[in-house]
């Protein structure tokens, strides 16, 4: 709004003669100001009158006559970029050219990475200078000024090289002689660069393992990396004793330059917050296209260097979505901004399940549990949960969130399903998959089983019970959705027996739509299963009647036929949780909602046993 205020001051002088301004401004920012400070126009009345709204970049076309957007930094142009940063600085604070070549060859052309890194560099050479100094004022030289230039580069656009190197000093200078061993042909730089093979068909030798072999198979990923280690290409080149090159270096030699670069970090490695900059406000602004904007010049900037600043980004991002103390709208916005970056909570070699032992399915154990509700302890009990009483049921497995967006993608495309919504098959990957229909949920659920069967990599428990004991994958029945919401106690919501809006997806938290699964941990839950209440409803195996009896009663029998699956589409099945849009009523554990398995709606999804 203030870049408004400076705008419209400016307009009563644009018709002076002989005057010309030329305005510094972030495009985007300022069309966003514009309807801001006129917003109100639209709740006038204003449009419904005929009166053209104001859009900000139609402010800007009346006001800015030559529009010149500054063009990207090319690489090419770093040395006279880096030269031209230095030139106001004292003779003593310049970089020499040996340090300036460096530079040159291994910064990411972008004009805030060089200026962060050239501002780091400074202070660890005004560290190490004021460190070393000898009794008569002179410095010492054991800190040579370009090997200083490499590890500011490393520590800043490498940080997961970086941490690793910590840990190994030598590792860097491993790898520098690996490159300069194997320097990459062009071809390579486009394809990759293929992975060695032993005689043995499909075996891998120890080459392509280890803490270099990323950074040696995946080239283009690394280029920037490889030029600045293999510079200069011999020590003649170097500026006298200061050595460009880490080979030669002895380990403690080695250390000196990590323990130095570690100056100007914390404790622990440098935070997502710190890597995304001022991309983290548009990160976790809850909007979507202001997400998706952050996440596109992540991306762009990132230059392909996925397995470094990127993934130490979308772990940062996963600990906020998991951290209760932050606001719920600010966890849900981290989710989506992982949905669009890659969510790394699911394995790409298992359909997209969560990346842990059991494939994100958590045990519930056999045992009896308290089934419907007592209105002297919740009074939002509706009749048709009545009465409680006391059910037992065999061991089962759960999984721990709704069946995702990707996870439905990647059956459907994988196994030709055409799902009775193509909607279904849309939305933020990570988000749970909604217009799914029962008879769409019943597929996924017997596709999942023929893989989970057939695959070498399923954990031996789910293994063991679907290939030997002739388990499968299903929908939940009523009592099992709800003892793993509530355990053996009766608890009317899955954290305790008072509402909490920061505690799940539903009309009081204020999101308006599904969210990321996960984005409500299951602390303090029974078993730790998460998005039973909220976000979406889910579909049941149970029946809510069938033709000759219009509704199943309490007590809960498993035997009375309405676990029937056989049933004919005319009667209607059980969806349990509530959704985003729903009051706290319908997300406590015993709410029972009904509808027809044909229908589909943009709050119904799915979750899955074994």
């Amino acid at each position: 709004e203030k870049a408004i205020e400076v705008l419209e001051a400016i307009k009563l002088f644009l018709e002076v003669p002989g005057t010309v301004f030329v305005l510094g401004m972030d495009r985007e920012v300022v069309e966003r100001g514009v309807e801001a400070r006129y917003g109100a126009l639209f709740k006038t009345g204003a449009v419904e009158r005929g009166e053209l709204p104001i859009r900000g970049d139609v402010y800007l076309q009346k006001i800015v006559q030559v529009p010149f957007y500054l063009p990207p930094l090319i690489a090419d142009d770093l040395d006279h970029y880096i030269g031209a940063l230095d030139e106001n600085l004292p003779p003593t604070a310049r970089l020499s050219s040996m340090t300036k070549a460096v530079f040159a060859q291994g910064l990411f052309p972008n004009p805030r990475q060089v200026k962060r890194s050239l501002n780091i560099f400074r202070l660890l050479r005004a560290i190490a200078l004021a460190r070393e100094a000898r009794p008569d004022g002179l410095p010492r030289k054991s800190v040579a000024w370009p090997l200083l230039a490499k590890t500011v580069m490393i520590q800043t656009q490498y940080p997961k090289l970086y941490s690793e190197w910590r840990q190994y000093p030598t590792l860097v200078q491993t790898l520098e002689a690996e490159y300069t061993r194997q320097p990459t042909r062009e071809d390579e730089t486009l394809h990759g660069r293929k992975r060695p093979k032993t005689e043995e068909a499909g075996a891998e030798t120890e080459a392509s393992g280890g803490l270099l072999a990323p950074y040696l198979q995946e080239r283009r990923r690394y280029v920037y990396l490889e030029r600045m280690l293999t510079f200069p290409e011999s020590d003649e080149q170097s500026e006298g004793r200061q050595q460009a090159r880490f080979e030669g270096l002895s380990r403690e030699q080695m250390s000196v330059y990590v323990r130095l670069a570690g100056a100007v970090e914390g404790e622990t490695p440098a935070t997502s917050a710190q890597i995304a900059g001022d991309l983290m406000e548009e990160l976790l602004s809850g909007d979507r296209a202001r997400i998706r904007e952050a996440v596109a010049r992540i991306e762009e900037e990132a230059l392909g260097d996925d397995d470094t600043s990127t993934t130490d980004l979308k772990t940062h991002l996963v600990q906020i979505m998991r951290d209760l103390e932050r606001p719920a709208k600010e966890r849900t916005s981290a989710g989506d901004a992982l949905g669009y970056l890659g969510d790394p909570r699911f394995r790409e070699d298992a359909w997209r399940l969560p990346d842990d032992d059991l494939f994100g399915f958590v045990e519930i154990p056999a045992g009896p549990f308290l089934m419907g509700s007592k209105k002297d302890k919740d009074p939002q009990a509706l009749d048709r949960e009545l009465p409680q009483h006391e059910l037992s049921l065999g061991g089962y497995y759960i999984a721990r969130f709704p069946v995702t967006v990707e996870q439905f993608r990647i059956f459907a495309v994988g196994s030709g399903y055409k799902p009775k919504d193509t909607d279904s098959l849309k939305g933020i990957p990570n988000h749970p998959a909604v217009y799914v229909t029962w008879h769409d949920a019943r597929a996924y659920c017997d596709w999942l089983t023929q893989q989970l069967r057939e695959a070498k990599h399923t954990p031996l428990i789910l293994a063991s019970l679907i290939r030997e004991q002739d388990w499968s994958i299903k929908l939940p029945s009523e009592a099992q959705w709800e003892k793993a919401a509530r355990g053996s106690d009766g608890l009317i919501y899955p954290w305790g027996n008072t509402v909490d809006a920061n505690r799940a997806n539903y009309d009081d938290t204020g999101i308006g739509g599904t969210s990321a699964v996960g984005c409500f941990p299951g602390k303090n839950h029974p078993y730790a299963v998460e998005d039973l209440s909220g976000n979406v409803w889910e579909w049941t195996l149970s029946l809510w009647g069938k033709e000759d009896k219009p509704e199943f009663a309490y007590p809960y029998d498993p035997d009375d036929g309405r676990e029937n699956i056989e049933a004919p589409d005319e009667v209607r099945r059980v969806l349990r949780g509530g959704s985003f849009l729903n009051s706290a009523v319908f997300v406590r554990c015993a709410c029972r909602y009904t509808v027809r398995p044909v229908l589909r709606y943009d709050r119904w999804g799915v979750r899955v046993v074994c």
